[in-house]
């Protein structure tokens, strides 16, 4: 893999970690975990041969992605807790209607 295509795999790297965390923001985890998988790909592909492009800027995107990740990281985390949230509300109303039920006159 000559230098062009691998600055054309790097750079999908990083537009595809733009994109999940675009999407991310947005709460649309099935678009995350598809471009994650595109992003996959491409990363094993840029990895397989040795690099041709300047280590430096190859480091530099790469730590890009990383801080990228990891803000993705924080919002699923918040994702998360949501619906934990959500599913501790839809519980008590459960029990709630569940003891009202069981409430004789």
């Amino acid at each position: 893999m000559d230098s062009r295509e691998q600055e054309k795999y790097l750079a999908e790297i990083v537009q595809l970690t733009e994109a999940m965390l675009d999407d991310a923001v947005r709460d649309d985890w099935d678009a995350v975990t598809t471009k994650q998988l595109q992003r996959d790909d491409s990363i094993k592909i840029f990895f397989q041969r040795p690099l041709t492009l300047d280590v430096e800027i190859v480091a530099a995107r790469i730590r890009a992605v990383l801080a990228m990740d990891e803000q993705i990281l924080s919002l699923g985390r918040q994702y998360q807790q949501g619906l934990r949230r959500e599913q501790q509300t839809f519980s008590r109303g459960r029990n709630a209607i569940k003891a009202y039920a069981e409430i004789k006159p």
